[in-house]
């Protein structure tokens, strides 16, 4: 659902640059959803290692994980969005504004933000490297790590295990932690990294093969 919903604010508001407080809107609905999408991805993750390496898979514990997901995903973003909005919007930009009203005897401010891109609906500077790359950077250390603990541990018991019908049970779910990987953001990497360079061709080569 965060998903379904970054990518339609992503669609249909990322280029609405005529109001500001309407882009600023977007920017902040966006920052917020795609935060909640990765945190969701740290708690599969956490779910695929209980359910795989500490093989808990009661009702009661499944209910647990899931409320503490909730709880997780949905508070957790809202707090790194809240906390850098009000300090590029409160605390940089009335500064900046205090400096350029000192300065030139006018405000122009409303035209610029330290949390708002000029180009996009989106965050930038050190709200963008401080509030969306650094989280997303350790959930993403978070998910490799635990994918690495699944993988040697399916491949451990698999050694240890005699039974033909046994070890085609677990390289069936071997496969299948590969093929999660998809949903703990490992691929979204690519993405993050063809964002980063500048280079274009380069950037949209990455970026092709990451939505490939």
């Amino acid at each position: 659902m965060t998903l379904l919903f970054s990518y339609l604010f992503f669609t249909f508001g990322i280029n609405n640059k005529q109001d500001f407080t309407t882009c600023l809107s977007v920017a902040i609905l966006l920052h917020y959803f795609w935060l909640a999408t990765w945190c969701w991805m740290a708690v599969e993750s956490y779910t695929m290692y209980l359910l795989l390496v500490k093989v808990i898979c009661n009702k009661n514990s499944q209910s647990c994980i899931i409320r503490r997901g909730c709880l997780f995903s949905y508070v957790t973003p809202a707090l790194v969005v809240t906390f850098t909005v009000l300090y590029s919007l409160y605390k940089v930009d009335v500064q900046s504004s205090n400096s350029l009203e000192n300065n030139s005897g006018h405000n122009d401010s409303h035209h610029w933000s330290s949390y708002l891109s000029d180009d996009a609906c989106w965050v930038k500077g050190s709200a963008f490297y401080f509030g969306f790359l650094l989280p997303i950077s350790m959930i993403l250390v978070y998910n490799f790590a635990v994918f690495i603990n699944v993988v040697y541990s399916l491949s451990y018991r698999q050694a240890k295990l005699q039974s033909t019908a046994k070890q085609l049970s677990l390289r069936k779910r071997l496969s299948n932690v590969i093929t999660m990987t998809t949903l703990l953001g490992l691929p979204w990497l690519l993405g993050l990294v063809g964002n980063l360079i500048h280079e274009e061709t380069v950037s949209t080569i990455i970026q092709t093969i990451h939505v490939l």
